[in-house]
């Protein structure tokens, strides 16, 4: 795999998670109003931001020890897969505390989430090494997505911030 396409992938993800410091900072939360929904987001970025970072990085770790690249990316997507579930799953669950919150987006990232983790399953019990490669940067593309969604719902206050 592109290691410039990776270390683009973790760079991002440390951006990310440093912009949402600055929000947090700058933000009404800095005197400490902090509203749940907004505290459950800010973790979740943060997760999903080491998630990004650390599995862009793991192939290009993974690349000295020798590895048969096909082996390599099956391991990578494996253990991606079980970081995602971890995730999504704790993120959901926490989020539906939220009545307010829309139901349809997360069920929206619920199932697409669930899609993601499926097909990175695939790719690390039998994929070709393209199907694999291709699944690996949709996973991390996905999972960015998640992150500037949360942020800009961190930055950009929407109706479900009175959530208690």
């Amino acid at each position: 795999m592109d290691s410039g396409t990776l270390s683009t992938f973790a760079e991002v993800g440390i951006a990310l998670a440093g912009f949402s410091g600055v929000v947090v900072a700058l933000g009404r939360r800095a005197v400490g109003e902090w509203i749940p929904v907004d505290r459950l987001r800010s973790t979740t970025l943060v997760a999903l931001s080491l998630l990004l970072v650390v599995f862009s990085v793991l192939p290009l770790v993974l690349e000295p020890l020798d590895l048969a690249e096909t082996t390599s990316l099956r391991f990578c997507n494996g253990l991606f897969a079980v970081g995602h579930a971890w995730v999504v799953c704790s993120s959901v669950i926490r989020l539906r505390q939220f009545r307010a919150v829309a139901e349809t987006t997360t069920w929206a990232r619920l199932s697409i989430g669930v899609a993601v983790i499926a097909c990175q399953v695939f790719a690390s019990v039998g994929a070709n090494l393209p199907t694999s490669q291709f699944i690996y940067l949709a996973a991390l593309t996905w999972v960015l997505a998640m992150g500037v969604i949360d942020f800009g719902l961190l930055l950009f206050p929407s109706a479900d911030r009175n959530v208690a």
